[in-house]
């Protein structure tokens, strides 16, 4: 996976928080333990990969294609429904992923849903809380593959000061056992079966 995707789906924070490892601290260790190797590539930067597996470069950038294009769809519904901020769409770069919570995400947006969005009187403004959403399109996502997902909005949801949002996690497949627990920690689940019709979907899962 890219750089990027590692910071977002690894669990762990991208901003010191106390009593958490970096992400970019865990990389390091993977990485000197040959566990994973972190790779230069001409179109990501950086591409991190098990040691003891080879993945063709091609296969990786298709993925990522398809990855970005669909983040590109949810944001631009989720703008036109009035869901999130028209211009602050914030989709994951090759670099560093957007910000929220401490944390990267693949995708992130202000968001003035009802119950979000918070009215300051000191101020008199509008103070709109956060759409946030991760990707997984090359595999059937289980409860297990969810584990660092759920670690990290666990941590979101238990800081002070952090301001409310709604978590999405978007897949192509989830099986019982994940969507179950997306459930149960109020996530809306993104299949591309229930976004997308079967011709868009058939043609993203290629």
């Amino acid at each position: 996976m890219p750089h990027s995707s590692w910071l977002t789906s690894c669990g762990s924070p991208i901003r010191k928080l106390k009593g958490h490892l970096l992400a970019e601290t865990i990389l390091a260790k993977l990485n000197e333990l040959n566990i994973v190797e972190i790779a230069p590539d001409d179109r990501y930067g950086r591409i991190i990969r098990l040691s003891s597996v080879s993945t063709a470069r091609q296969k990786l950038w298709a993925l990522c294609l398809a990855e970005t294009m669909v983040l590109k769809m949810v944001s631009d519904w989720a703008r036109k429904l009035a869901v999130t901020s028209y211009e602050q769409q914030n989709i994951r770069s090759f670099d560093e992923p957007p910000g929220f919570g401490g944390f990267g995400w693949d995708y992130s947006a202000p968001c003035f849903l009802n119950g979000i969005v918070r009215y300051d009187e000191t101020t008199s403004k509008t103070i709109p809380g956060f759409f946030v959403a991760d990707i997984c399109l090359n595999q059937s996502v289980t409860y297990d593959d969810l584990v660092p997902f759920f670690t990290k909005l666990n941590i979101v949801r238990n800081r002070t000061g952090v301001r409310p949002f709604v978590p999405c996690f978007i897949a192509s497949d989830l099986d019982s056992s994940a969507i179950k627990a997306l459930r149960q920690h109020k996530v809306l689940v993104g299949l591309l079966s229930n976004i997308f019709d079967k011709d868009t979907k058939d043609l993203l899962a290629t």
